[in-house]
């Protein structure tokens, strides 16, 4: 195997391991071969939670300058490295160089170690009266079980930093499809961490769903479907564990009548591109008032034409393929499934010539309610788009799907966009001209 091509080892306390190859992976871009990934056995996965759990309480017990340094070379690491798992992203994945590919991951990576080794978490006093005195303290957990998603695989260094600043240790499983991008981070990290802090173990999603039930796991982290996510939360629920969960969403957005085209269709679309629209408060379907619907997929069109696209090494392109092979179908049949049902292209609709993974960028009009890209979560850049009247029908068609992480509405001066804010039945929702990117989010509340 050369060196494009190599296996990759999993991070058991301080001991790296290598195990028998579950298949190949190849690059999305032309299917050359990027490397091997090891797969592990239910004992192994035992071995990384015994490790991480054995490590826990005296890692807990050191001081706060301590966890406080672990954090910062998480950060330090990061950023010393940044071409590196920009190569093992971009070959592994196809994500820009640049834009909103494997620079903007990185950088919520290493802002949030940061942020992380800043952090001070005093005893609060909730009550301290003649009668007695109540104090809140943040202690650890213990084990945290990572389950690492495709879509964003650096993203493990997101949630380290706040886990280790408290005390916690880390036992992780990669997504199968991107092993080689998260396996060699967690092995370079180490050099900035004790021992046994951080533990990475690769298989198949039956490891996940024993790390979610395993006695030892305090508390569970995973990011993807909603399918995914139920079956985390029964697993988890068998110990009565604690769990954190980011599904997809499907999002909205709304143009309303006194939108400014030019500015919220750049906007629009920006969202909508987020890498590559494998983003959970990514834009993916869009209702468009009638007086404007027209012009509306005119200039849309003129936006898709204009966004290079291509492998992701080079340095100007800004979307990149898909992953693998099975989500490049499912964008496949959602984008027939709404032509079946009347939709009309409006750029796109097609899979690139050539090898790889690479479907153009796909706008459809004349969808409605109950056609699939509509109701599903389906983390792809094809965002369908309805003409509608008034004020009612597109705070209707937002909350008819079963999803709502964010909904993005222009502000207009007539007041509409805040009243149709306040009907929205999202999390979160913005004006188009704001991403929920750094800012405080309530995620969950609504949904």
């Amino acid at each position: 195997m050369g060196a494009a091509a190599r296996l990759y080892t999993m991070t058991i306390g301080d001991r790296q391991i290598a195990a028998p190859v579950r298949g190949d992976i190849l690059n999305p871009a032309d299917g050359p071969l990027v490397g091997g990934s090891p797969t592990s056995t239910a004992s192994r996965l035992e071995n990384v939670v015994g490790a991480a759990a054995a490590t826990q309480p005296p890692f807990a017990a050191r001081s706060r300058a301590e966890r406080r340094a672990a954090c910062e070379g998480i950060a330090r690491i990061l950023s010393e490295d940044a071409r590196e798992p920009a190569a093992f992203v971009t070959r592994e994945e196809r994500k820009p160089l640049t834009g909103l590919g494997w620079e903007f991951e990185l950088a919520a990576c290493v802002a949030r170690a940061l942020c992380a080794a800043s952090l001070d978490l005093p005893p609060k006093v909730i009550d301290a009266s003649p009668d007695g005195r109540i104090e809140r303290y943040r202690e650890p957990i213990g084990v945290l079980g990572s389950m690492v998603p495709w879509k964003r695989p650096l993203l493990i260094a997101r949630h380290i930093g706040p886990v280790l600043c408290i005390g916690n240790t880390v036992a992780m499983t990669p997504s199968p499809v991107t092993t080689p991008g998260t396996l060699p981070r967690v092995e370079r990290l180490q050099e900035a961490l004790h021992p046994c802090l951080l533990n990475a173990v690769a298989g198949d999603d039956a490891l996940g769903a024993q790390l979610s039930r395993h006695p030892h796991s305090g508390q569970v982290v995973s990011a993807g479907s909603a399918a995914a996510g139920r079956k985390v939360m029964a697993s988890a629920v068998s110990t009565l564990k604690q769990f954190t969960l980011e599904f997809g969403g499907n999002d909205p957005g709304i143009a309303l009548a006194d939108a400014d085209v030019g500015q919220t269709v750049e906007r629009v679309f920006r969202h909508a591109c987020i890498n590559s629209g494998r983003n959970s408060a990514a834009l993916q379907r869009l209702s468009v008032h009638e007086s404007l619907h027209e012009r509306y997929c005119a200039v849309l069109h003129e936006h898709a034409r204009a966004v290079p696209t291509g492998a992701g090494m080079p340095e100007e392109a800004r979307l990149g393929p898909w992953q693998n092979e099975p989500q490049l179908e499912t964008v496949s049949e959602l984008v027939e499934n709404a032509k079946r049902q009347g939709g009309k292209l409006c750029h796109g609709g097609e899979r690139s010539k050539g090898r790889g993974f690479l479907y153009c960028i796909t706008l459809v009009d004349a969808v409605s309610d109950g056609v699939r890209p509509m109701d599903e979560m389906p983390f792809a850049l094809r965002p369908p788009i309805v003409r509608c009247g008034a004020l009612d029908e597109p705070v209707l068609l937002a909350n008819a799907s079963g999803y709502g992480l964010a909904a993005r509405v222009p502000r207009s001066g007539g007041g509409c966009g805040t009243r149709v804010h306040r009907r929205a039945r999202a999390a979160d929702t913005f004006p188009q001209a704001s991403s929920c990117r750094g800012r405080p989010r309530s995620w969950g509340c609504s949904r």
